[in-house]
């Protein structure tokens, strides 16, 4: 197995865990499936790093960055969505992970440092674009109904 393909396996390992997080009833109070059920909210933050981040996050993984971020914006409520993260639909997840082989590929065939930052700064202008299309979208839409 390469790089991107071990990669993209534990991104997919961590999306399985994550989606059984927010599907399971009994953690609504801390994270649950957003209004349409295409994106997930965390409620609780603090109770979100101590009960459930180590169980989504293998120790020592990434779950002190992850914690650290939790911790700066502790006082809100988070709503994190992606088109392929929907309720009733965890086959999707393998989209979310097809493309980031795509992108840890690309990641990997970087020879600088500057090259992942223009790499990265691709990819969130694309991100930024595809969120600006579908807002449009979305906008254009409720004028019309």
């Amino acid at each position: 197995m390469d790089s991107s393909s071990a990669m993209a396996s534990q991104a997919l390992d961590l999306l399985k865990k994550t989606y059984e997080v927010v599907d399971h009833p009994s953690t609504n109070s801390i994270i649950s499936w957003g209004h349409d059920n295409k994106s997930f909210i965390i409620w609780d933050p603090e109770g979100f790093e101590k009960f459930l981040l180590p169980y989504i996050f293998p120790p020592r993984n990434l779950m002190g960055v992850y914690a650290s971020y939790l911790k700066l914006y502790s006082e809100q409520e988070w709503e994190f969505a992606n088109d392929d993260f929907v309720r009733g639909h965890p086959e999707l997840l393998e989209k979310i992970t097809d493309r980031f082989k795509i992108y840890s590929q690309a990641v990997l065939a970087c020879k600088t440092r500057e090259e992942r930052f223009l790499l990265n700064k691709k990819r969130n202008e694309e991100w930024e674009r595809e969120r600006l299309e579908k807002a449009l979208a979305t906008d254009l839409q409720n004028q019309c109904n």
